[in-house]
């Protein structure tokens, strides 16, 4: 099973206003998946009330989402916490292969490899691979961790570019 709460095909898919995607469980993408085909998932919140992707867990990768291939992921004003991967990566976020442009994110306290060390968990807060994309601006990535490698941020074969943001405690 894919897609804790949202699985996502060639589609797309907004998702704004005072949104909350919590507590959901997959094998891949606690909170959601967004697979290739050209899909484009845009979240939007505000500067005073948050979408928050929160307390989801994925049992592989992907804690908060996974995306993959040919898709578009467009964060604003976004609170990505609590996540986590149980055996693998990215615990708030897996990209293999995707873009992902965001604005005023917060990635904070998730976790890789919550299960324990196998070898495998890389990329707290994010892992991109594949010729993933990622474009943060104003944002932060704090207090992520995981078992092995990239508290904050894993990244091979991918494009990151980070403009005002801040990436500590990790």
């Amino acid at each position: 099973i894919v897609g804790g709460a949202l699985g996502v095909v060639n589609a797309i898919v907004n998702i704004s206003g005072a949104s909350l995607i919590s507590g959901n469980r997959a094998e891949d993408g606690g909170g959601f998946y967004s697979d290739s085909g050209g899909s484009v998932v845009t979240i939007t919140g505000t500067g005073a009330t948050k979408v928050q992707i929160i307390n989801n867990v994925a049992r592989v990768r992907g804690g908060g989402f996974r995306t993959t291939g040919n898709t578009t992921v467009n964060l604003e004003h976004v609170e990505i916490t609590g996540n986590s991967a149980e055996i693998q990566r990215g615990g708030a976020i897996y990209a293999d292969g995707a873009r992902l442009i965001g604005a005023n994110v917060r990635i904070n306290n998730n976790h890789a490899g919550s299960l324990g060390r196998t070898g495998d968990e890389e990329g707290g807060a994010l892992w991109l691979d594949g010729f993933a994309h990622l474009d943060l601006t104003d944002s932060e990535i704090i207090g992520n961790r995981s078992e092995v490698h990239g508290g904050g941020i894993y990244a091979t074969s991918a494009t990151v570019t980070l403009t005002r943001t801040a990436v500590s405690d990790n």
